[in-house]
């Protein structure tokens, strides 16, 4: 019992990190999607405009 408690400690960090790291990581794909995708939607809306503006 003793050997296992003084594991725990050691296992809930790894456990508590590698959860911190996979919510970073959620974190930065779904903000840089989304930058990606309001700037495509800026550049959409840019080319559109000049697309107009020649006709």
């Amino acid at each position: 019992m003793g050997h296992y408690f003084s594991f725990f400690p050691f296992g809930a960090l790894f456990c508590f990190t590698l959860l911190c790291f996979v919510a970073v990581r959620v974190f930065e794909i779904r903000y840089r999607y989304r930058d990606r995708y309001q700037h495509d939607r800026l550049l959409k809306s840019k080319v559109d405009k000049e697309d107009h503006g020649d006709h």
